[in-house]
C-alpha cells in the first residue's frame, strides 16, 4: 500500500499465474453452507489458517452482506518491497442465487470492509492526509459456479463494486484525525488458465468503456495480460459470436377473466321482474347487484400482457416476467418517442425502467452485444431508444433483432451476384411530399457501391412505379436499398386489400407479396421508408405484413428498416458509415454499432440512430467468400499467444486469397502485436509461414531468417524453421533465375545444420 494524491483513477489488470506468486490480498466470494475448498485453501494456507478459524468458529462469511478480512504478518523485508498476504472474502448467500448485481454489492461491501480494516490498523501513526491507495487481486468470483454470471459479468461485478466501495469512503472521510479513507487503487485479476485470462483482459477493455460512462471514473486498463508463474495453456480460438447475448422478449397475454351469465335482453328483462315481485328490503342495492351479475363482459376487449425475458449465453440462463400493469402508459411513452424526429431522453430512461425487470437490468448495462428475439408484439417497441447510462443502448453496444418466425423459409437461396438495387424518393402521388434527402442517400449508396465493384442499378431520376417493378425482376440482386415513403396501417390488418410497404406512383406499392416471389434472395436489404420497421398484420394475410417482416421470414440475411420518420441528413451520416464498414469487410453487427455510434455523435439531438431496427445474423458479412475481414474492437490481442493461434487460421485461408488481401490481413496483424511479441522467434516463424503459403517467398525470407537468429529462450522457433527457410530463398532464387541465392541458402542451410 502507499500513500498518494486523491485521484479517481482506478487501475485494472490481468494476470496469467496460479494464487501462489501474488503479492496482495485476494478477493473472493464463499457460498452459504460450502467448505473451505480449492482456492480458498491456497489462501487459507497463505494468512496461516485464519480462514479454517473463522471457519470453525462460526464466524465465517457466506450469508449476503457478509465480510472477512485475514491479513498475515508482513515482515520487513515485504513491507519493504510492498507485499502484502491476506484474504478479503465475501459471502455469495445460496448456490444457483448469485446474480451480477448481488455480486456487485457483495463485492462494495467486502471492499469497505478491507479498507476500513486498514484504516484502523494505521491509526493515528499515519501523518500524510492523502487516502492510502491499496492493490488487491481477485479471482473471477462466480463465473464458473454460477450459470447467471460469465466471464465478463464477474469483470463488471467486481470493478463496479470497488468502484462503488471507493466513492462511498471518499464521501466519509475521518473527520476526527482530518484523514481520508483509504481505496483501491488497483485491481489485477488473477487466473491459472490461458483462455480465461484472455477472456478476462478483453472484458476488462469493455467494462472500463462502461464504468467511465456510469460513474465518470477513469478506469485504466493495462493493455495486455501479464505473464505470471504457474500459469496454465489452455487456448482455445475465441468467435466474434461469443459476444453476442441472445434476449428472447415475448408477450403473454393475461388470462382472460372468466365468462358471466349474460342473458339475452328479454329473458333478463322478465327475469328482473318476477325477482322484484318478492319482497325486499333495500330494493336498489339488489338491483344493482342483479345487474353487476348478469352484465356481459366485453371479452373482447384488448388485455394487458406480460413480457417474458429469457437471457441466454453459451453457458448462462435467466429469466423473468415484468406486468404491462399499464399498456395505454407504455403505448403513449412509445408513441411520444417516435412521433418526432427529436430524442427525449426521459421517456427513454423510463421505457427502460418499466420494460426490463429489475433482475436483469444490471445484466443488460453489462452487455457490450445482444440480439433480442422477437415476436410481433415486442418487435413494436423501440428498444434500441432505451437508455442506461449516459448513451443509449444501440449506441453504447451493439444491438440486433431477430424474429421469432414461424413460418420462415428453409429453401430459400441467397443471391451470390454483385448487383445492387438502389431507389431514391421514387414517384408518389401528390399527397406524399417530395424526398430531395432520400435521392441525396441514395446517390451516396450508389457511387460506394460501384467504387467497391459493385454494380448498381441505380437511376438519377424518380422512378415510377412500372420502372421499379421492371428493374427489381430484372435480374437478381445481393443488396437491395431503397430510401423513400413507406406506408403501414394496422387499421388495414386482416382486410382484403390493404396495402404496407413502398409507397409508389399510381396508387401501388412495393409490398411483401413482391419481395415473395424473389429468388434466389437479396442477402442485404436496407429500408429507408418510414414505418416499415413496424410489425403487424398475420402468418396467412402477408398483403398486411409489413416488407420488412417478410423479408426475414423469406431467409434474408439481414435487414435495416426505418421505425420512424428519420431526419435526412442524419439519415446521409448512417447510411454512409453503415455502407463504409460493411464494404471494408466488417459484420454486420459492427458496422451497425459504428453507424450509430457516429450518428448519434454528430447528431444527439435526433433520435434517427434509434430510428433503424436490424434484423438478422450479427456476423454476415459481404465479404465472406475471401475468408478475410477488417479488425474490429473484439479483435485487439491481449496475449503472444492470440497471434499465434490467428497466424495459423490465417494461414489455411490465405492460399486462396489474392496479393492485396494476404498484405492486408499480415500487416493487420502486426499492427495489433505488441512490440515485444514481434521479437518472439515463435511468432516470426508464424510470420514467415504465412507469408511463404501465399507464395510471398521474398516478404517470408527475413521473417525466417529473424526467427533463425532468434536468442529467444522463453519463445524459441522450432528446428523446422531452418529447413523452411533454405526452402524458401531456394525457390525465390529459381523463381527469379538468381544461383546465387540458390547457392547462397545452401550454405547456409549445412552450416546451421553441421
Amino acid at each position: 500500500m502507499k500513500s498518494g494524491q486523491t485521484q479517481s483513477t482506478l487501475h485494472v489488470s490481468v494476470l496469467h499465474g496460479d494464487l501462489n506468486h501474488t503479492n496482495h490480498p485476494i478477493l473472493l466470494g464463499h457460498y452459504e453452507g460450502d467448505t473451505i475448498a480449492g482456492a480458498e485453501r491456497v489462501v487459507d494456507n497463505m494468512v496461516e489458517g485464519a480462514l479454517s478459524q473463522r471457519y470453525h468458529l462460526g464466524r465465517y462469511p457466506g450469508r449476503n452482506g457478509t465480510a472477512a478480512v485475514a491479513l498475515a504478518p508482513s515482515s520487513e523485508i515485504q513491507q519493504s518491497l510492498d507485499v502484502q498476504h491476506g484474504a478479503i472474502v465475501i459471502g455469495l448467500g445460496k448456490w444457483g442465487e448469485l446474480t451480477p448485481s448481488a455480486l456487485t454489492q457483495a463485492v462494495s461491501q467486502g471492499i469497505t470492509e478491507y479498507c476500513l480494516h486498514i484504516h484502523q490498523c494505521r491509526g493515528a501513526t499515519a501523518s500524510s492526509k492523502a487516502p492510502v491507495e491499496l492493490t488487491i487481486n481477485s479471482l473471477l468470483i462466480g463465473s464458473n459456479t454460477s450459470a447467471n454470471i460469465a466471464v465478463e459479468d464477474s469483470v463488471n461485478a467486481i470493478v463496479r463494486g470497488v468502484v462503488l466501495a471507493n466513492r462511498a469512503l471518499a464521501q466519509r472521510p475521518n473527520k476526527s484525525q482530518g484523514l481520508m479513507l483509504p481505496r483501491v487503487a488497483h485491481v489485477q485479476f488473477i487466473e491459472r488458465f490461458l483462455d480465461v485470462a484472455v477472456d478476462a483482459a478483453k472484458s476488462a477493455h469493455r467494462v472500463a468503456k462502461r464504468i467511465v460512462l456510469e460513474f465518470q471514473t477513469v478506469v485504466q486498463v493495462e493493455p495486455h495480460m501479464e505473464k505470471g508463474s504457474g500459469g496454465l495453456t489452455r487456448l482455445v480460438p475465441s468467435s466474434t459470436r461469443g459476444y453476442w447475448r441472445r434476449w428472447t422478449i415475448s408477450a403473454i397475454q393475461n388470462e382472460p377473466p372468466p365468462p358471466s351469465v349474460g342473458l339475452p335482453p328479454v329473458l333478463k328483462e322478465r327475469l328482473r321482474t318476477l325477482l322484484q315481485e318478492e319482497p325486499t328490503k333495500d330494493l336498489q342495492v339488489y338491483n344493482a347487484l342483479l345487474d353487476l351479475a348478469l352484465t356481459t363482459r366485453d371479452l373482447t376487449a384488448p388485455r394487458p400482457h406480460k413480457l417474458r425475458f429469457l437471457a441466454l449465453s453459451d453457458r448462462a440462463r435467466a429469466e423473468a416476467t415484468v406486468q404491462d400493469n399499464q399498456p395505454d402508459l407504455i403505448a403513449q411513452l412509445i408513441q411520444r418517442s417516435i412521433r418526432t424526429e427529436t430524442f427525449n431522453q426521459d421517456i427513454a430512461k423510463t421505457l427502460f425502467e418499466l420494460l426490463i425487470p429489475l433482475d436483469l437490468k444490471e445484466s443488460l448495462r453489462s452487455l457490450e452485444n445482444v440480439v433480442f428475439i422477437l415476436d410481433e408484439v415486442t418487435a413494436n417497441y423501440p428498444w434500441e431508444l432505451m437508455i442506461d447510462t449516459e448513451k443509449p443502448l444501440c449506441v453504447r453496444a451493439g444491438v440486433i433483432r431477430q424474429l421469432q418466425t414461424l413460418d420462415g423459409e428453409t429453401h430459400a437461396r441467397d443471391s451470390t451476384t454483385r448487383h445492387a438495387f438502389v431507389v431514391g424518393n421514387p414517384l408518389t402521388p401528390p399527397q406524399y411530399r417530395d424526398l430531395s434527402g432520400a435521392m441525396e442517400e441514395a446517390t451516396l449508396v450508389a457511387d460506394m457501391l460501384e467504387k467497391a465493384n459493385y454494380r448498381a442499378e441505380f437511376a438519377r431520376t424518380r422512378l415510377g412505379a412500372s420502372e421499379v417493378f421492371k428493374q427489381l425482376f430484372a435480374r437478381s440482386y445481393r443488396i437491395i436499398h431503397i430510401a423513400g415513403h413507406g406506408q403501414y396501417s394496422e387499421a388495414d390488418s386482416g382486410q382484403v386489400g390493404a396495402k404496407s410497404g413502398v409507397v409508389l406512383s399510381d396508387g401501388l406499392f412495393l409490398t411483401a407479396a413482391e419481395i415473395a416471389t424473389m429468388d434466389p434472395i437479396p442477402e442485404l436489404v436496407f429500408l429507408n421508408c418510414c414505418h416499415l420497421g413496424q410489425m403487424g398484420g398475420t402468418a396467412s394475410n402477408k398483403m398486411a405484413a409489413s416488407i420488412a417482416s417478410e423479408l426475414i421470414r423469406k431467409g434474408v440475411r439481414a435487414v435495416v428498416a426505418a421505425g420512424w420518420p428519420v431526419q435526412d441528413d442524419a439519415a446521409l451520416c448512417f447510411a454512409g458509415s453503415f455502407y463504409r464498414e460493411l464494404l471494408a469487410g466488417r459484420t454486420f453487427g459492427s458496422a451497425l454499432k459504428q453507424a450509430r455510434q457516429q450518428t448519434w455523435e454528430e447528431f444527439p439531438s435526433s433520435n434517427t440512430w434509434g430510428a433503424y431496427q436490424a434484423y438478422g445474423d450479427p456476423d454476415f458479412c459481404l465479404n465472406r467468400t475471401d475468408g478475410l475481414s477488417a479488425a474490429g474492437e473484439e479483435d485487439v490481442k491481449v496475449a503472444a499467444e492470440e497471434v499465434l493461434l490467428q497466424l495459423d487460421g490465417l494461414s489455411q485461408q490465405l492460399h486462396h486469397a489474392d496479393e492485396a488481401k494476404v498484405r492486408a490481413a499480415l500487416n493487420q496483424v502486426e499492427q495489433l502485436c505488441a512490440a515485444d511479441w514481434l521479437k518472439q522467434g515463435s511468432i516470426q516463424e508464424r510470420l514467415g509461414a504465412a507469408y511463404a503459403g501465399a507464395g510471398l517467398f521474398k516478404e517470408a525470407i527475413p521473417y525466417y531468417q529473424q526467427a533463425v537468429e532468434n536468442k529467444d529462450i522463453a519463445n524459441p522457433a522450432t528446428l523446422r524453421v531452418v529447413e523452411q527457410w533454405i526452402n524458401v530463398a531456394v525457390r525465390c532464387g529459381e523463381k527469379d533465375g538468381n544461383k546465387v541465392m540458390i547457392q547462397e541458402a545452401i550454405d547456409k542451410g549445412r552450416h546451421l545444420l553441421a
